[in-house]
């Protein structure tokens, strides 16, 4: 009787376990086919997150493109003859409009700003290219910044070079032609994806927009007396401190050598009222305000271009800048 009742124990045992089905070995899942699992669904997130990036580089190439290749036509554009004496003079002007800053000493073209992503801005070699340009083509792209294919410029400050007497642009024009060529700056202008990004967003400006933008924002007319004042100031100081002198924008990669580091914003020039004579003249030939802080990109602008103002020039700029400061707008 003992042995038969350790029998039945023992096959109700046997039929307690879990059965499986013919044919089908029991599989115990193990950590690595966890681990295997998750590496598939990662990689399954990196190959969509990768996709998505690559379709989102592609949107802003296509679009970037597009602005690149966008037709401007140039209004009809006079091109008046270059007094010699203005001519004589050429160097002096190219320091003023900032043509050197730009395309380098000599003007052999010049890496205004390198970045990687961002791009190459390579103002180009000045004296090869002009061999290949008419009077007329030149004084477009430097006047309504428009090249001679209908692309328009990005860097060239044809917003505040549109302002300068058509006489200076002749001057120029003619001075460059006497300079011997030179090798030099043979790089193309190319944007990265960031900086077509930029370009956009805005901040990289279409001259032959921003020329119409200026015109609608001149300084203020303060009459005949300060008629040179005025004229000094929407051509040379509006690069910086706005259309209309009353503050520079956002820093912008097409006019901001110290992109990527800390900036002012270039202030209202109303503050050129708090400057008697002497002291303007000597923040224009050294860069030193009173007080002899260092004002960044003004300082080292000064130092560079703006000493070849004539006492005149000057003279008639602070009398200006001032009687904009002390006239209340009507």
């Amino acid at each position: 009787m003992a042995s038969l009742a350790a029998s039945r124990q023992a096959s109700n045992q046997w039929c307690d376990r879990p059965k499986r089905r013919a044919g089908r070995p029991i599989r115990h899942r193990s950590r690595g086919h966890h681990m295997k699992k998750l590496l598939r669904i990662v990689g399954l997130g990196l190959a969509a997150l990768a996709g998505l990036v690559l379709l989102v580089i592609l949107v802003i190439y296509v679009w970037s493109e597009a602005i690149l290749r966008q037709h401007y036509e140039a209004e009809p554009q006079a091109v008046v003859k270059a007094p010699p004496e203005l001519v004589a003079q050429g160097y002096r002007l190219a320091r003023l409009h900032g043509c050197l800053s730009c395309h380098g000493e000599g003007l052999t073209g010049h890496a205004v700003f390198e970045a990687p992503l961002v791009g190459d801005i390579i103002a180009p070699n000045l004296t090869t290219l002009i061999r290949d340009r008419t009077d007329e083509q030149l004084t477009v792209a430097i006047r309504q910044g428009i090249a001679p294919d209908g692309r328009g410029l990005l860097v060239m400050p044809s917003a505040v070079a549109q302002r300068m007497p058509p006489e200076e642009t002749a001057a120029l024009i003619a001075w460059m032609r006497t300079l011997p060529v030179k090798e030099g700056e043979t790089r193309r202008f190319q944007l990265g994806v960031l900086g077509r990004l930029m370009l956009i967003l805005g901040d990289f400006r279409r001259q032959a927009e921003a020329v119409k933008e200026y015109r609608s924002m001149m300084p203020r007319d303060l009459g005949a007396d300060h008629s040179a004042g005025r004229q000094l100031a929407a051509s040379i100081c509006a690069e910086c401190h706005g259309p209309d002198l009353a503050g520079g924008p956002a820093p912008m990669a097409d006019q901001n050598p110290s992109f990527g580091r800390p900036y002012n914003l270039p202030p209202s020039l109303d503050v050129v009222a708090a400057y008697d004579l002497e002291q303007f003249k000597t923040l224009l030939r050294t860069g030193v305000p009173p007080g002899g802080r260092d004002l960044g990109m003004m300082s080292s602008v000064a130092r560079r271009d703006l000493r070849y103002f004539s006492d005149e020039e000057i003279e008639a700029l602070h009398r200006y800048l001032v009687e904009r400061a002390q006239r209340p707008p009507q």
